[in-house]
């Protein structure tokens, strides 16, 4: 296997595109790629293992493990992440070890650490009336429909744009595939739309309404208000969203004042997880659609008409938007 990484690196393959190929770890590569450089071939031949025992010992990689919890700057450091040799710094202040910056990656696998992308939260965001609301509000309200024979939405809006969202896909090594795309940002398909839940049976629906090249203001939220009451004729209806201004405009409430069977519910803030439908947007918005190549409105349109048809189709999908989101359904399931 050596011999192989060798001849791929006399090649000019790049260590992360050989260790892929090899089924190891691109640390390996790097490290049989400086030895290969510096004294040759016969270098890399296979050597027992020294039995050389772990600098860190168990109760010094709990304590590590506790301060990479934490932040760089709570831990002492100027810095915003944490790197392998942020993290090879650490280990030297604090436990006079002094570790290679390649080999503190092997250190972090056997720790269970592994290099992800950090989820933004807001500052603003309040847990413990997130957590009340799960726990109390949901619960209350659901039971209140079911006994009502009325029905919850949970809504939002969302864009489906012409530049894609991008997720990995399967690909030849060393050839990164390439999803082309027309520049135009500023074009997209705005989408107000609500997962449905009847309690009483444990149905749930799915409404979509499409406003091409264009935002979703008062007037498209009180349409949409107007196409609920349609769809649910004579049923007490409470929908959940946030606290867009479009969504509190004054002819938001003015469609209030008309249809006592109608209450509107405001999330807290900065809490988009709570809500079922952004569970309908992951999966046709960052999933179905992701590395799209359409060039034209139209075909955005319909495209996202027909993933939005689909998912709609499947209840046992829209029932993992409500978990997805925390939200237990203790209620029965549709038949």
């Amino acid at each position: 296997m050596r011999n192989i990484a060798a001849s791929l690196i006399n090649q000019g393959m790049e260590p992360s595109a050989i260790a892929l190929a090899l089924k190891v770890h691109p640390q390996t590569v790097r490290a049989w790629r400086r030895t290969y450089l510096a004294n040759g071939i016969s270098a890399l031949k296979s050597r027992k293992p020294s039995g050389r025992p772990a600098l860190l010992d168990a109760a010094q990689r709990r304590s590590l493990t506790e301060m990479l919890l934490k932040t760089p700057a709570e831990c002492g450091f100027d810095k915003y992440l944490w790197t392998q040799q942020l993290i090879a710094d650490l280990i030297l202040r604090e436990f006079g070890i002094d570790y290679h910056h390649d080999h503190v990656g092997v250190i972090l696998a056997q720790m269970g650490f592994t290099h992800q992308k950090p989820a933004r939260r807001a500052r603003e965001r309040d847990e413990a009336k997130i957590q009340a609301w799960r726990r109390e509000v949901w619960p209350a309200l659901e039971k209140k429909s079911a006994a009502e024979n009325g029905v919850i939405l949970m809504g939002d809006e969302v864009g489906f744009m012409m530049t894609p969202s991008v997720k990995k896909t399967w690909g030849l090594i060393a050839r990164t595939p390439i999803v082309p795309y027309r520049n135009r940002r500023q074009k997209k398909v705005s989408v107000l739309g609500a997962v449905a839940l009847h309690p009483a049976t444990g149905n749930v629906d799915l409404l979509c309404d499409f406003h091409p090249d264009s935002y979703v203001r008062g007037e498209q939220a009180a349409a949409f208000l107007h196409r609920v009451l349609a769809e649910y004729p004579g049923r007490t209806i409470d929908l959940i969203w946030d606290n867009l201004q479009a969504h509190k405009s004054p002819i938001v409430k003015e469609v209030l004042a008309n249809h006592s069977r109608l209450t509107l519910h405001y999330l807290p803030p900065y809490a988009p997880d709570l809500n079922a439908v952004e569970g309908v947007w992951s999966l046709t918005k960052y999933h179905r659609m992701a590395n799209h190549t359409i060039s034209e409105l139209h075909q955005l349109h319909a495209e996202a008409d027909r993933h939005l048809r689909e998912v709609g189709q499947d209840q046992h999908l829209l029932r993992s938007c409500f978990k997805g989101a925390g939200l237990a359904l203790s209620l029965p399931r549709a038949q």
